[in-house]
């Protein structure tokens, strides 16, 4: 099994496959090799990258800058993984999904990045999967948030669009928006799946 040099792995049981990865997300770093080798449980991967932003409701052209970048790293042709039959893969953009919570973004999203890439919102992905899954949350804030708490940190709609993802799912946001003002015992329940995903993501 490949041990990577950067971070501790994070066990999940997920589809009988063993992933290991080398590498870490940041604004200038981001995975440098996957590989994928059956095994009786899996390692899955998952990423926070922080963008800086303010009075961004449902879109933000910050994110949208890095998730291009994270999209030509990944597929510039030096990354590989192997798939649970053995063979080898070059990734390229069909291994990869795109979701926004917001149809703002997701329109922001496709202007600004190739044609070939599936971008949506979580709802348009259900029932799908992708080796890699980026989540773009857009809003700048909590109290930016257009449909408010219930709707963005809806632990549904987190759930989801992490179990696209087969092996990295990458949460690109403000890091202002896992450290909300909860003001009733609802927005702390919102609140705890996204602090909890931050515990658990490399950063």
């Amino acid at each position: 099994m490949l041990r990577n040099p950067f971070n501790p792995r994070l066990d999940f049981i997920k589809n009988s496959v063993i992933f290991t990865v080398f590498g870490c997300i940041s604004a200038g770093m981001t995975v440098i090799y996957i590989h994928f080798q059956p095994r009786s449980h899996a390692v899955f991967w998952v990423y926070m990258l922080r963008i800086m932003h303010s009075g961004n409701q449902n879109s933000s052209a910050e994110e949208v800058e890095h998730v291009a970048e994270i999209i030509r790293e990944l597929t510039k042709g030096d990354v590989i993984y192997t798939d649970v039959e053995g063979e080898k893969h070059i990734v390229g953009m069909e291994h990869v999904k795109i979701i926004a919570p917001y149809n703002a973004q997701v329109a922001l999203l496709k202007s600004n990045l190739p044609e070939r890439l599936e971008i949506g919102t979580v709802d348009k992905f259900q029932g799908q999967e992708a080796p890699i899954v980026i989540f773009s949350l857009a809003t700048s804030a909590p109290e930016d948030a257009p449909r408010g708490m219930e709707f963005l940190y809806s632990p549904n709609r987190l759930n989801v669009a992490v179990s696209r993802a087969k092996s990295i799912f990458i949460l690109v946001g403000n890091p202002s928006l896992f450290e909300p003002d909860c003001r009733s015992a609802q927005q702390m329940k919102l609140a705890n799946a996204f602090c909890r995903y931050l515990e658990m993501a490399k950063c």
